[in-house]
């Protein structure tokens, strides 16, 4: 197994960049070469080693683009060659390649394993500007609204403070950062706001008309919400716990726009762990993921708001105390059936990550699909208290599949109100063609492509996280970042982790001409466990022994010992000669990783 890199010709004659990633193979090495051709295209240089079939009539290179499929009845050059060239391809474009031998008798192999071409992304042009925010306001409030810019590449930038301001009512004035303040009026009233931005040479305009909402004389607050779950007092309460009020109630019969929900560790709510004002949360509210710590006493308490935003009275405030958590025994942050071993080391540094928690935190995906590590990277980070991985079927509207489940973290700050950077590693390969999403219980999904940053290894993407505001599910600038979230990754683009059928040649022999590629872990991978795999086989065997030699010591004594004896050491025997295949099997499969990581 050896390295295959991806260069591309950049600038001025001499000048590469490489290598890009390593692709791992088992019967051959794809080598991916790109030199652009002034603006009309690039040619793409592909090589790999031969086969040794004796009835090899030769090779077939297949290529698609991103988020298309591949053409099998259409290969994009076919010959003898282990070298081909494509010639013109958009330099704009991303391009996936693989290559299939076929013999004399038209048999073809599977896939080779696939590599690609990453296009130069042209410069993004400033296509369009949107407004958000609410449709209307009462007199005498304010109001806040997001301008944002999308781009010819399908980019978007928040552009609120970059942006310029205007209304066409004197009833209403908005200001540089989008907050728009009303007067009184004496009946409803119509307000446009403008926001206009430029990049470069493009400028862009939009427009949203707000209602300016009359507030009858007579209107009278909502009555006091009362929180019906969690009980005053009520203890051992789940930590992503289900909150919920008595019925909303006004004396003016007008509806229940917002409630504001706040959870503080104060009874006098000096600070605040969540604070959340919501249209759509309005007598439930689900506690995001790692929000609450274990075996902690907290307050919540409730105010509603009619449709003119009159508020109530606050709720009677509720003490509530949660649960121990059974599940980190040991307390470093993990649940205990998620952590890694000692041996795993994501971040590459050369020191088990289990030696350094103040840097690094790793836990298994849920599902068995990898590892994920959560790694400082900011020196605004304190501590990363806590990490836990997340079942992603316990979670309804997924937008995509997950590549390794949902993770949530939860990260300590130096200073309330400040950004951090974390970076995330993977034990296995990604794609840049991903996606990230973050998911809480008030928010639901959103992609965070804005804030991630995929990285040049391959293994890990940053995000950058701002506390109270983008990034962080508690909505509280506190100094506690709570993050959860999951890498998707386009089902075009993913990954194959099942090996494919070897092609069996016709002149008889072993097998495939190119093999499909499993991911390869590198010095990430996890060691065989014999004991697991022999655990199921003990079992079934030893407990039957037992009560066999039980039977034959009542029914012959000290005869019975003997011939009980012997049973037991011919089973015996047999375990050891499976321990030793299952070994021999251990040692195979990481053989390849080994010469992998030697020649690298």
């Amino acid at each position: 197994m050896f390295p295959a890199h991806i260069r591309k010709r950049l600038g001025a004659p001499g000048s590469w960049f490489s290598p890009v990633w390593f692709l791992s193979l088992v019967t051959f090495a794809l080598v991916l070469l790109g030199s652009p051709q002034l603006s009309y295209g690039v040619d793409v240089t592909l090589s790999w080693g031969a086969n040794s079939e004796e009835d090899l009539a030769g090779y077939r290179v297949f290529d698609r683009l991103q988020g298309q499929n591949y053409n099998y009845n259409d290969p994009a050059w076919e010959g003898t060659d282990t070298t081909c060239t494509l010639y013109n391809l958009d330099d704009h474009s991303t391009y996936y390649f693989v290559v299939r031998a076929f013999d004399t008798s038209e048999n073809e192999s599977a896939d080779s394993n696939e590599v690609s071409y990453q296009g130069v992304s042209p410069e993004a042009v400033l296509e369009s500007l949107a407004i958000t925010g609410t449709v209307s306001v009462t007199e005498g409030a304010t109001a806040g609204y997001t301008a944002t810019a999308s781009f010819s590449d399908g980019s978007s930038q928040t552009v609120t403070e970059s942006a310029s301001w205007s209304e066409d009512s004197s009833c209403a004035t908005i200001n540089s950062t989008g907050v728009l303040s009303t007067s009184e009026v004496t009946s409803d009233q119509e307000v446009t706001i403008t926001a206009s931005y430029t990049d470069g040479s493009v400028t862009e305009t939009a427009q949203k008309v707000v209602t300016i909402i009359d507030i009858p004389e007579s209107n009278l607050p909502p009555w006091q919400p009362v929180i019906a779950s969690p009980y005053d007092g009520q203890m051992n309460c789940e930590r992503q716990m289900h909150m919920m009020t008595e019925p909303f109630s006004d004396p003016d019969g007008d509806p229940h726009s917002q409630s504001r929900w706040q959870i503080s560790s104060q009874d006098g709510f000096d600070s605040t762990i969540l604070d959340v004002a919501s249209s759509e949360q309005l007598t439930q509210l689900t506690v995001p993921h790692l929000v609450l710590e274990a075996d902690a006493t907290y307050y919540v308490r409730v105010r509603f708001y009619d449709v003119y935003l009159e508020g109530s009275d606050w709720s009677d405030t509720i003490e509530f105390t949660t649960a121990g958590d059974v599940n980190d025994v040991n307390g470093n942050g993990v649940v205990d059936d998620q952590e890694v071993g000692d041996n795993v080391d994501l971040n590459g540094d050369g020191i088990a990550d289990n030696d350094q928690p103040d840097l690094i935190k790793c836990a298994h995906a849920i599902d068995g699909s990898g590892t994920i590590g959560v790694c400082k990277v900011s020196d605004s980070i304190e501590a990363i208290e806590a990490l836990e991985t997340i079942d992603p079927a316990t979670i309804s509207d997924k937008p995509v599949d997950f590549l390794f489940g949902l993770f949530s973290y939860r990260i300590r700050l130096n200073e309330a109100g400040t950004t951090a950077t974390v970076r995330i590693y993977f034990s296995e390969d990604i794609s840049d063609a991903g996606t990230f999403y973050k998911y809480d219980t008030i928010g639901g999904w959103q992609d965070y492509a804005q804030h991630t940053t995929f990285n040049d290894d391959g293994r890990s993407i940053t995000l950058e996280l701002k506390d109270g505001g983008y990034g962080d599910s508690d909505r509280t600038a506190n100094g506690v970042i709570v993050d959860p979230g999951g890498l998707a990754e386009p089902a075009s683009v993913a990954l194959d982790t099942s090996a494919e059928p070897a092609l069996e040649s016709s002149s008889g022999g072993s097998g495939c001409f190119i093999e499909t590629v499993t991911r390869d872990s590198g010095s990430h991978a996890e060691p065989f466990n014999l004991c697991i795999s022999c655990q199921p086989i003990i079992r079934l065997i030893i407990a039957p022994l037992v009560h066999m030699n039980y039977v034959l010591v009542n029914a012959f004594g000290p005869t019975g010992t003997v011939a009980g004896l012997l049973l037991a050491g011919f089973v015996l025997s047999c375990l050891l000669e499976l321990r030793g295949k299952l070994l021999s099997q251990g040692v195979k499969k990481n053989e390849p990783l080994r010469r992998h990581q030697a020649q690298a």
